[in-house]
């Protein structure tokens, strides 16, 4: 799996600089403010990919597999995982807490030195009986910087603020 998580990794990294536009496909939907279309690419194995676009980020998300059998998913999980670490560019870096802890039954993190971030996790749809391997990569965020605090003269990373986190 690993030569073509690389291939896609570099491909979907690549799309999300460029605000992921060649992945739309047709009109989108509107809710809640959020643009989304069905994607024109995805993983070979995927169940389908979207693309949903906000005031200042663009996310790619997929919906990987769906299974009954719980250490199958794991296992599938934890080989994704692993390809997905080897694969990131040097400025990404895996997050040390998972961003999906409480909700989920397993999520990992990854962030670059940019901004953009990615989570892969699996959650258990009880209502159907399955766990579904989901992952997701976020643009870092364009538009204007929010202002800095009036306390701290160094600005983020200061010896007040330490950096914020995007979200």
């Amino acid at each position: 799996m690993l030569g073509w998580v690389r291939e896609d990794v570099a491909a979907y990294l690549a799309a999300s600089r460029m605000g992921l536009e060649a992945y739309k496909k047709g009109q989108p939907q509107i809710s809640q403010g959020l643009r989304m279309w069905d994607s024109n690419v995805k993983p070979a194995f995927a169940k389908g990919c979207w693309v949903v676009q906000g005031d200042t980020t663009t996310t790619f998300s997929c919906l990987l597999s769906e299974a009954t059998d719980l250490k199958a998913t794991l296992d599938e999980y934890t080989e994704l995982t692993f390809d997905v670490a080897a694969s990131l560019p040097a400025d990404w870096h895996a997050e040390a807490a998972a961003p999906f802890s409480s909700t989920f039954t397993a999520s990992k993190g990854y962030r670059s030195s940019s901004g953009s971030h990615g989570e892969i996790w699996i959650e258990h749809a009880a209502s159907r009986g399955v766990y579904r391997l989901q992952y997701q990569l976020v643009s870092a965020a364009v538009g204007s910087a929010p202002a800095e605090p009036a306390d701290d003269p160094f600005g983020p990373g200061g010896f007040i603020t330490p950096p914020a986190r995007k979200p």
